[in-house]
């Protein structure tokens, strides 16, 4: 009786956590509309706490089998204590920071979300994928009708820095890596009809055109370098020219569209003689000012945000728009290096399936998808936004399956 409640149990859990994920995988876009980024992080954090909280039981078995199995993690969990040991002797209040919630729901979330995704039977990141494919194309639909409705010259002049959704563009750029990588595993599992995959890709190559966004065409790039170098791939290539073709054909519909003025911007920037710091939107001088407020708290950071807190630049720019920039400011060398880490264990481990000549289709392209978003997160703040970092987690989850399989005796449901 007792294995019945259980299981019965389990399911009511499942159930209610898998309610709490859609709100997590669309809300974040949804906040945008109202909120600003730190209070879109701070509210989806608490979304991905809940999340947490409903999967407790299996996450903590998780978290205590990668205590005992993994030396990385041991590391990485001993200098985070001792990060706040002694951001606590600075007085730094680490948890009356809103970035402080983000971080403790994160290490939550990614336990949680292994164990969910175990009991789901692996097709967790299929249902993930749906949802964040209808909320790009509800997306769409609610821009082109602001688009019917308002001035042609107000919307060109406006639609890049104040879009009706995601605050700012380029952050459409975020969720379009994603769908692209995510898409290509999926038509790779056959989980997508070849008649369904091009209108899916069309809109990608649109929308990634649209945008302008030069740091996602540099992720695009290193997501089809790192496919290509696996045989199997460029062997069965043939067979998937769908993604290609669909691709072009929305770039290409875009010319056609007269909706250029984006794309051209973002080109006549790149290409003009001007200088890099210019070309890369004041970046250079973003990351300087950084390096230069760690001052005396290089070596353990100054804390969550402490971007803002420091007044870095002391604007409406919240985070550094670099990953490596964002943890060495936040969390000094030490810190950053036990973050780096785990992140180089994540990255050798999709790198090798990459490479491998036994693996899957699928498993090579969601590998290489992984790999390409830190590179993304060189040229912009991925890591420092929800809505991305949340996609990170779940997608890097998927390659931790084996770990759960083996810790937890729950069957799928």
């Amino acid at each position: 009786m007792l294995k019945d409640y259980f299981i019965a149990s389990l399911k009511f859990r499942v159930a209610l956590a898998s309610a709490v994920l859609v709100a997590i995988v669309i809300s974040p876009l949804l906040f945008t509309y109202s909120n600003t980024s730190l209070l879109v992080n701070y509210w989806t954090s608490i979304e991905q706490l809940i999340f947490s909280l409903i999967m407790l039981p299996e996450a903590i078995i998780l978290f205590v089998a990668a205590i005992k199995e993994s030396l990385i993690f041991r590391i990485f969990c001993f200098v985070m204590f001792l990060m706040v040991m002694v951001w606590a002797c600075h007085y730094i209040p680490v948890l009356g920071i809103y970035r402080g919630w983000v971080y403790v729901a994160q290490l939550m979330f990614i336990f949680g979300f292994l164990a969910w995704l175990h009991v789901s039977d692996e097709k967790g990141l299929e249902w993930v994928y749906y949802l964040k494919l209808l909320s790009l194309i509800g997306t769409c639909v609610y821009f082109f009708y602001v688009y019917l409705g308002a001035d042609l010259l107000e919307w060109r002049r406006n639609i890049k820095g104040h879009p009706p959704l995601y605050r700012h563009l380029r952050h459409m750029n975020y969720d379009l890596a994603f769908l692209i990588g995510l898409s290509a595993w999926m038509i790779f599992r056959g989980r997508i009809a070849h008649y369904l995959a091009f209108p899916i890709f069309f809109i990608l190559g649109f929308l990634t055109l649209w945008t302008g966004g030069r740091g996602q065409w540099v992720a695009l790039l290193a997501f089809l370098v790192l496919s290509f170098m696996n045989r199997s791939f460029r062997a069965n290539l043939k067979k998937y020219m769908v993604i290609p073709f669909g691709l072009f054909s929305g770039g290409l519909a875009l010319v056609l569209s007269g909706e250029t003025h984006i794309l051209f911007n973002s080109l006549t920037r790149s290409a003009a003689d001007a200088t890099i710091n210019r070309i890369s939107s004041g970046r250079l001088s973003i990351w300087s000012r950084s390096i230069e407020a760690l001052d005396g708290s290089w070596l353990f950071g100054a804390g969550p945000d402490a971007f803002i807190r420091l007044g870095v630049m002391g604007s409406n720019i919240v985070q550094p728009h670099n990953f490596v920039v964002q943890f060495l400011l936040e969390f000094g060398v030490i810190g950053s290096l036990a973050i780096f880490l785990i992140f180089g264990y994540l990255l050798f481990k999709c790198l090798k399936i990459v490479i491998g000549r036994s693996s899957s289709l699928a498993d090579v392209v969601l590998a290489a998808l992984v790999i390409s978003i830190p590179v993304f997160s060189v040229f912009d703040g991925l890591f420092y936004h929800i809505m991305p970092l949340s996609m990170f987690l779940m997608v890097s989850a998927y390659f931790f399956l084996p770990f759960a399989d083996r810790n937890l005796n729950c069957k799928h449901l």
